[in-house]
């Protein structure tokens, strides 16, 4: 498998980044996994959501009322071996739309002027008005593209280990000691002095769009949100207005590793990399 350019690192490139993931399952039980596993139209929760056409693939991550969002866009075909999945990810369509009606009004304009049609000037200085509202719709896009990798990695479980199975540890394994520093917030309940077991069992019974929080006071604290099929790690270590973010997803065995290692002030196995998000 090879995946060039899906990092969230900024780019200016409307048409995104070339990414490929290889699957050992066939071009037809790939897409029939893909579609068992995104996100239906009507469906309120963020995730994955598009279509699969012929070879084509079409996907965005979004909620139901997000328009706008980049989208991966590939092809599905067999290899020999199983399928690949080749295209590009963080293909900003709603950019390649303003910049079409950018270009037309342009033409329009020029054309105006070229022919002496009557008035053309201030057809000209009106279409310049009007050009600078999807303008700067266009320029805010282009410093500021979404990242693709949510999509990618998506695609990556799908299809990559398809008879891989998941094992969930019991939540018996975990120490039962409470800590009576800490708090636990679940989804808005809180908890008081809970113990490891405490925060695998919350973990574990996480819906999509639920969040956990261990919190020790002072603005330290843990978080963690479960955004359709990925965790999303966050901490604060002590200041208002600095919020830090780990880099990439996270299984829920992974999640649960790192929110028992944080609530018995140890660190975990998974190494982690931070980005400040706020501050």
């Amino acid at each position: 498998m090879s995946d060039q350019g899906t990092s969230s690192s900024r780019s200016l490139r409307l048409f995104g980044h070339p990414f490929e993931v290889r699957s050992p399952l066939s071009c037809d039980k790939a897409k029939a996994a893909l579609r068992q596993q995104k996100v239906g139209w009507l469906n309120p929760k963020t995730g994955p959501r598009g279509w699969i056409l012929g070879s084509l693939l079409c996907l965005q991550w979004s909620g139901l009322y997000d328009r706008g969002a980049a989208l991966v866009v590939a092809r599905i075909t067999d290899d020999g071996f199983g399928s690949r999945v080749r295209g590009r990810a963080a293909f900003d369509l709603a950019s390649v739309g303003l910049i079409a009606v950018l270009a037309a009004f342009l033409i329009f304009s020029i054309g105006a002027l070229a022919l002496s049609i009557e008035n053309s000037t201030s057809i000209l200085l009106f279409d310049l008005v009007i050009l600078l509202i999807p303008g700067s719709v266009l320029w805010l896009r282009l410093v500021s593209p979404e990242d693709p990798e949510p999509l990618v990695q998506f695609i990556r479980r799908v299809l990559e280990k398809p008879t891989q199975r998941f094992t969930q540890p019991a939540p018996s394994h975990f120490d039962r000691t409470p800590v009576q520093s800490a708090k636990l917030n679940v989804d808005g309940q809180q908890v008081g002095a809970p113990s490891e077991q405490d925060v695998a069992k919350a973990i574990l019974a996480m819906q999509p769009d639920s969040f956990l929080i261990v919190d020790f006071g002072s603005n330290h604290f843990m978080q963690i949100a479960l955004e359709y099929d990925r965790f999303i790690l966050e901490k604060c270590e002590g200041s208002d207005h600095e919020l830090y973010r780990a880099k990439g997803d996270f299984e829920r065995n992974d999640a649960i590793a790192v929110m028992t290692a944080y609530l018995r002030g140890s660190q975990p196995s998974k190494q982690i990399v931070w980005e400040k998000v706020r501050g």
